[in-house]
């Protein structure tokens, strides 16, 4: 009897224990890798959406200059669109206060009637519709007003 628990005793040392220790181990490693994958996601999502809010700054006298055209097919605006929403531009903008300041001179200095604008109180509209939108907090009248001057000129003449 006595050699028969010894002989458990030994198999779970030298078996049942490093099996463990392995599985363990290996577990450990994929959900590390899961979580490294999770974060190049977000951080690539990150990136793109930053690249979107630049835009503003891109297209002006202060930035490159390129045109708006330019600047939408450069950052691949139409396939992203599909994997964001206005909402997730606000803690970027929020980390980046300057995209509020980018955004608001952009639509100042827009030389067409096409699209929309904004004005620092957070007012979104459109030059030949009376309908307008406003918020409470500039960082949100900015995201939506980012996504829909994007889109409008995304979609124009498709």
């Amino acid at each position: 009897m006595h050699f028969l628990v010894f002989g458990i005793f030994v198999y779970c040392l030298l078996i049942l224990i490093p099996a463990w220790i392995l599985i363990s181990v290996l577990s450990r490693r994929v959900k590390e890798r899961r979580i490294k994958a999770a974060e190049k996601q977000l951080n690539e999502k990150q990136n793109k959406l930053t690249a979107i809010l630049r835009i503003g700054h891109e297209t002006s006298c202060r930035g490159k200059g390129m045109s708006l055209r330019q600047a939408l097919h450069q950052t691949d605006y139409r396939n992203i669109r599909k994997q964001f929403s206005p909402q997730d531009l606000i803690p970027l903008i929020q980390s980046h206060r300057a995209f509020i300041n980018d955004w608001i001179m952009y639509s100042e200095d827009k030389r067409t009637s096409g699209g929309y604008y904004i004005t620092e109180t957070g007012v979104i509209g459109q030059i030949d519709k009376p309908d307008t939108v406003s918020f409470s907090r500039i960082e949100d009248a900015i995201a939506e007003y980012i996504v829909k001057e994007l889109d409008y000129w995304e979609n124009l003449g498709k």
